[in-house]
């Protein structure tokens, strides 16, 4: 009998330039019945669309003890059963939010990147698949939304996102194979196939947000629209077109308008005020976006967007998260560095 998710599977993977000629393909597998799914459809289906081989790669986040340990060594098993090379590492990532005073899971989601990012540089891969299913993404654009996100945050969870700061010798890729495959397929996959996978017990405390979204709120959106997953994944596709085609308007403005002063990136005052605000609002988040520095919030866009442009504005400046600032000059907007900053003093 076919198998009914790989039509959706390799649907999307046929859309991914470059990569039915990878020579290597790394999978995050946490050892949940999602990444165990998508490592064994790859494992059997993945020659059909692309010659590139398998690598499983996994973090231990060192933040369930025992259990997390028993994780690690459940996926390296799985690994060798598939005859799979397989890279298992561990970080206290614990340890490392307390110690930078970060949020926990932002924590652990820039580590497990991190790592996928260093064993695909190792294997000579340009691709790495994680197992983000259509309930993931519904659950992102919720969560999003009840955050306070931009039209363009609320697109979800991307089909594919390039990774890395632009110092690796290749572009790294992290793709989504099933995203657009629900969970409820993904666990009848693993019961068809008799596969066994590990149970997260963080994932069942409603304490955090997103499980109870996942527990609580889900369900009762389905009792409303029965697809409502399928149409909150529909949107975000959506809203990832239309964050595209803005991107590529900025990136094209800014091109043609920023101007670099030592480590100051400044915009003519005049030319700003002729985007029409949608554009604008998005040039000047482009523009604070900083691999070194905290995300801007939308609080910081608008008063600079208000406050700074206004005719009354010269002379005024904004501090922006990680030591940063704008001020108004006659003409201009001076984006500054902290170092600016300091040599300026």
């Amino acid at each position: 009998m076919p198998e009914p998710l790989w039509p959706l599977v390799a649907s999307r993977l046929s859309r991914i330039s470059g990569l039915s000629t990878a020579t290597c393909l790394v999978v995050g597998v946490s050892g949940g019945a999602d990444s165990i799914v998508l490592c064994h459809l790859l494992r059997k289906y993945l020659p059909r669309v692309s010659s590139a081989r398998l690598h499983v790669a996994h973090l231990d986040h060192g933040l369930r003890g025992a259990e997390s340990t028993a994780d690690a060594a459940f996926v390296a098993d799985f690994a060798r059963r598939l005859d799979l090379a397989v890279t298992v590492e561990a970080a206290a990532v614990g340890d490392m939010a307390r110690r930078e005073h970060l949020n926990l899971e932002a924590t652990a989601r820039r580590e497990r990147y991190d790592f996928f990012r260093r064993v695909a540089r190792d294997q000579g891969a340009g691709f790495v698949a994680t197992a983000h299913t259509l309930n993931d993404q519904a659950e992102t654009v919720l969560l999003r939304v009840l955050r306070g996100a931009s039209p363009d945050g609320v697109a979800g969870i991307l089909s594919v996102r390039i990774v890395g700061d632009g110092l690796d010798e290749i572009p790294i890729r992290v793709i989504r194979p099933l995203l657009d495959v629900a969970r409820r397929d993904v666990l009848e996959y693993a019961e068809r196939h008799a596969l066994e996978f590990r149970e997260d017990s963080s994932n069942a405390d409603t304490a955090f947000t997103r499980n109870r979204l996942r527990h609580d709120i889900l369900p009762l959106l389905e009792g409303i629209n029965p697809d409502a997953i399928g149409r909150l994944a529909e949107f975000a596709e959506q809203a990832a077109a239309d964050a595209a085609y803005f991107r590529e308007k900025t990136e094209a403005w800014l091109n043609a308008n920023l101007v670099t002063v030592g480590t100051s990136n400044v915009l003519s005052v005049s030319e700003l005020c002729r985007l029409e605000p949608v554009l604008r609002r998005r040039v000047i988040y482009r523009v604070t976006r900083s691999v070194a520095a905290p995300p801007v919030a939308a609080y910081h866009i608008r008063k600079i967007d208000e406050v700074l442009l206004a005719t009354d504005g010269i002379g005024k400046a904004l501090d922006l998260p990680g030591g940063r600032t704008v001020r108004r000059e006659r003409l201009t907007l001076v984006f500054s560095s902290p170092e600016a900053k300091s040599e300026a003093g």
